[in-house]
């Protein structure tokens, strides 16, 4: 027999079964099915019995009738169906006894989907209501926000190879995927614990109203944590007392105790708290590349946990306006401004985190302009831009990218705009966003770019990072006339600190991978590229040579006529190198004078084809310093891979560093590609002796 379970809270509280029809629900005791909620009507609704079927009927009720989450006035009954009265109550219709689908039903209600909560309900009837009154007046609701899928963590740990690096635009991607703030900890936390091989991880935050850290989020390699009263708070104030991520104990060693990296979470100079992570267990102490990338994370982990954090805030907001929709219902003049208002800010936050998601998409310094460019001035609504960069050899902005202005329309030739000069410089100085109404009629205004005149208003926004000035932004000209107004000034502030973030970002990760001296890759970035090289062209069975060069007589000329005057020669030899090789090939600096250069798909004959190219024009240029110019000369060494039948990379190295030495000794200035008979020359010899040593100059 057909009967029908009331739901209230996390219980199945009583059975109603058919014996008349129709069955009364509602508020009233001497209704069918008494239902105890100020939600509820007094006659609700009733469920109509016609032979074997049964209907559910609203009885003009305030708070409506919903079956299975859909409102509904009439509506047949099946077997499981979940009927919804004032959005307070669930009755459950079954036509036969099925205990398994009551408690299956009690669980989704209960835990697994809160939509089916009566809160759910009467949010959703409140969205309704608005969503109709808005209607009425063109308004149209902004979409869901969805869910995303959960990324999966790195398992990578920190290899301390050239994917530390990469893992930062990894990290940033993920937690810029979500807006939800637990899922933007979760994220960093796991992301950080497999990154730098730590044992445990935390963020702390402080809340609005207070200045005191509390943990948001901690977690082991286990899981989340049972106890989190033993992270250092001590180190995570100094952090910020600092300004600066910092390793304690500041070697990155702990006699039995637990070493430590911290970083404040910082946004438009506050900081909204700390990220933490320590080791007990780590091999290798911490360093000053793991700060380095550890810094690089606490900015983009601000930026999410700060979107995030605003998310919620505004879809508070949001939830407020739906609970008082009676009284919108009244103000639809109010209303629709503040929608038009809550709209722009969802908007502009949508758009903060495309562009958060594009910047981490790309590397250089250009597209990470162009595109902040492009952004602000669609979202400003202004005609066009142009980026200024700080140029802190010459003291003067350079112009970095230019948007909107006509295609011959170039930089002016002459002086160009001293860093701190103009509206422009006025910003960089004041460290925020300057308006000036007046465009080019501004008493501070220095023109640049041809048509300057042309400048109704101009809104220039200072590119900052720490302490450090980048440049600045200038967006020119509000589409219809209008000027800019100062609530354009936080969503400018935010771009450009994220455009900030990223191009430090990038210059972080140049700095890495590249000597300083000579712009070629650093030894480490060699070793960890030759590997992969080294185990693609075997699974390929395609060729691989490796050149090995050294400068002849290096330690004379440092010993004869100074080390600038060294310094010189390597700068010029290592520009010559970079300009001989292919897009496909790498150069890197090997040690002192040395230089290695990886040549994939190419045999013996290409490489020595190669070599020799080269050491014709470093022999034939040009080397001078103040007064003195001097020849230059190098010897190669050449190994290929499968002739040269090395097993791994590091006997690659050997043979052709064989190869190297051999060239050295029998004459210098010379190419060598590697024999057998050369191991016999090179006995006897340490491996650590290098060439420099002991070619007599």
């Amino acid at each position: 027999m057909p009967y029908v379970i009331s739901i209230v809270g996390d219980r199945l509280e009583k059975e109603y079964f058919f014996d008349k029809s129709p069955i009364v629900i509602g508020r009233l005791q001497r209704n069918d099915i008494f239902i105890q909620d100020n939600q509820i009507s007094r006659q609700h609704a009733q469920i109509v019995q016609n032979g074997d079927a049964f209907t559910i009927e609203d009885l003009n009720s305030t708070n409506f009738v919903y079956l299975n989450r859909k409102k509904v006035l009439k509506a047949p009954l099946s077997h499981g169906d979940i009927v919804n009265v004032g959005g307070a109550a669930n009755l459950l219709f079954l036509v036969e006894p099925d205990a398994e689908l009551a408690d299956r039903v009690l669980r989704e209600i209960t835990d697994s989907q809160p939509e089916f909560t009566s809160e759910a309900l009467q949010l959703r009837q409140t969205m309704e209501s608005l969503a109709g009154e808005l209607s009425s007046g063109d308004g149209q609701m902004a979409p869901p926000i969805q869910d995303p899928e959960e990324p999966s963590a790195s398992s990578s740990g920190l290899t301390r190879n050239v994917d530390d690096f990469q893992a930062l635009y990894e990290i940033s991607y993920c937690v810029n995927s979500t807006l939800k703030l637990d899922q933007v900890l979760s994220l960093l936390v796991t992301k950080m614990l497999a990154v730098f091989s730590a044992d445990r991880g935390c963020i702390m935050l402080r809340p609005k109203d207070r200045r005191a850290l509390s943990i948001a989020l901690a977690r082991s390699r286990g899981g989340e944590l049972a106890s989190k009263g033993d992270f250092s708070l001590d180190v995570a104030n100094r952090s910020i007392d600092l300004g600066r991520a910092l390793i304690h104990p500041e070697d990155g060693r702990s006699a039995g105790g637990a070493v430590v990296m911290c970083a404040p979470l910082r946004v438009k100079s506050e900081v909204i708290g700390v990220i933490y992570c320590d080791s007990t267990t780590r091999a290798d102490p911490f360093h000053r590349k793991d700060l380095l990338l550890f810094e690089a994370l606490s900015h983009q982990a601000a930026i999410a946990i700060d979107n995030a954090r605003l998310t919620e805030d505004l879809r508070k907001k949001q939830q407020k306006l739906e609970e008082a929709n009676e009284e919108l219902r009244d103000r639809s003049t109010r209303l629709q401004i503040a929608k038009e208002h809550l709209d722009r800010k969802v908007a502009e936050l949508e758009a903060l985190n495309a562009v958060s998601k594009g910047m981490n998409m790309v590397s250089d310094r250009d597209s990470v302009l162009q595109l902040i460019l492009e952004k602000m001035v669609d979202l400003l609504k202004a005609e066009r831009g142009s980026v200024l960069l700080c140029n802190e050899e010459t003291d003067y902005m350079d112009v970095g990218a230019v948007l909107g202005m006509p295609k011959n329309s170039k930089p002016k030739e002459g002086p160009k705009l001293k860093i701190g000069e103009g509206i422009a410089g006025q910003a960089l100085k004041l460290g925020s966003a300057v308006i000036a109404p007046e465009g080019h009629r501004n008493a501070s205004f220095k023109s640049l770019v041809d048509r300057d005149r042309n400048i109704r208003s101009l809104l220039c926004v200072p590119l900052l990072h720490n302490d450090r000035r980048i440049g600045v932004i200038n967006i020119t000209n509000k589409q219809g006339g209008a000027n800019f107004e100062e609530s354009d000034k936080p969503l400018a502030m935010t771009l450009a600190k994220q455009a900030a973030i990223t191009i430090e970002s990038a210059r972080l990760y140049n700095e890495a991978i590249f000597d300083g001296l000579t712009n070629l890759n650093v030894h480490r970035y060699f070793q960890v590229w030759l590997d992969k090289e080294f185990q693609r062209t075997k699974r390929f069975n395609a060729p691989l040579s490796l050149v090995m060069i050294d400068i002849d007589n290096f330690k004379a000329v440092n010993d004869n006529y100074g080390h600038q005057f060294g310094d010189v020669i390597l700068q010029e030899v290592a520009d010559l190198v970079r300009k001989s090789v292919r897009s496909i090939d790498l150069a890197a600096r090997y040690g002192g004078e040395e230089f290695a250069v990886i040549l994939p798909e190419t045999d013996e004959e290409g490489a020595r084809v190669f070599a020799e190219r080269l050491r014709i024009k470093i022999a034939q240029a040009k080397y001078c310093y103040q007064e003195t110019v001097l020849p230059v000369t190098v010897s190669m060494g050449i190994a290929t891979f499968p002739r040269h039948k090395a097993e791994n990379k590091d006997q690659l190295i050997r043979f052709a560093d064989r190869a190297l030495y051999y060239s050295k000794a029998t004459g210098k200035n010379k190419v060598s590609l590697y024999s057998d008979e050369m191991d016999a020359l090179a006995e006897g010899e340490a491996d650590s002796n290098r060439l420099e040593g002991s070619d007599g100059s």
